[in-house]
Formats: structure tokens, sequence, C-alpha cells
């Protein structure tokens, strides 16, 4: 549990995305080979791309590995 938020709190901060986006995020959502993060969830509906740092692509990749659900969070 403790990991989990912190990918969480670590995505949260890094990408600026509003919690909406962060819940429904999705495995495809995220390409780990470019370190983006699509974001298609949108408040106004607009797709956007957002670079993550990699640290952050190491702890989503771990993560995805250990949860192995669509949603990420």
């Amino acid at each position: 549990m403790q990991y989990q938020a912190r990918v969480i709190a670590t995505t949260f901060v890094s990408t600026g995305l509003r919690l909406s986006e962060l819940t429904s995020l999705q495995v495809g959502d995220v390409d780990f080979h470019n370190s983006v993060i699509y974001g298609r969830h949108t408040k106004t509906q607009k797709s956007r791309i957002l670079p993550i740092s990699t640290s952050l692509r190491s702890m989503s990749i771990e993560w995805v590995a250990y949860r192995q659900a669509e949603l990420i969070f």
C-alpha cells in the first residue's frame, strides 16, 4: 500500500494530471518506450501528451507488473 501511495503521489505531482484523469488512467495510456502519458480522459475532452521522468517510468513499470489490471490505480 505504501508503494502504491508513492507511485500515485509521484505521478500526480510530476504530470499535473487532475484527480479524475489519474484515477481513469489505463495501461494503454502510458507509452513506456517513449516515456509519455497520453491524457485521453481530460476535463476539456482534448487529448494531451505528458512526458514522464525516468524514475516515474521505472516506478510505473513495476507497479503495472504488480497490479496486473487495465486501470493503473
